[in-house]
């Protein structure tokens, strides 16, 4: 029985990260391999350079694992039509103004390419959740003190 495959939500830059990482950890795979596995035992005990060397490749197998997941199972976030610009969705850049009136501009992506230091934040964080949907001039509350926290300045694609 074949499980329920998630998509993968990602932007033109952020397929070809996952592409870019994806090659890097095989590269980085084949180089393990090619230097030689070292001997599994050194006298009476196990080598302890040939459990690093398991560990470390065991660590390796699972991020190809994890991004040809991602890759076999990824949706290009396209724009959307002229029309419904105007609404959050996948891939809009909205800005924000906080009630100091701070701006903070923010771009809604799929869990693959979160990176909240780049203001990137997941389509299923609670955040994101609020703004799909939203448009110029709603007011956002915090999902845990249901105060008002941000007003929608400008969403753009």
């Amino acid at each position: 029985m074949e499980r329920n495959k998630k998509t993968f939500y990602l932007t033109y830059d952020g397929l070809k990260e996952v592409k870019k990482r994806y090659f890097m950890f095989k590269k980085s795979r084949y180089a393990k391999l090619r230097n030689g596995v070292p001997p599994s035992f050194e006298s009476d005990t196990i080598n302890s350079d040939y459990l690093f060397f398991l560990q470390d490749l065991e660590i390796i197998n699972k991020k190809i694992e994890d991004l040809k997941e991602i890759l076999e199972n990824a949706k290009i976030i396209s724009t959307p039509p002229e029309k419904v610009r105007n609404t959050v969705s996948l891939g809009a850049e909205v800005v924000l103004k906080n009630n100091n009136n701070q701006t903070e501009r923010l771009q809604i992506v799929g869990t693959a390419e979160t990176d909240p230091s780049k203001g990137k934040i997941s389509n299923e964080s609670p955040l994101g959740k609020i703004l799909l949907g939203k448009t110029v001039g709603d007011r956002i509350y915090s999902p845990v003190a249901r105060e008002e926290k941000y007003t929608i300045q400008e969403i753009s694609y």
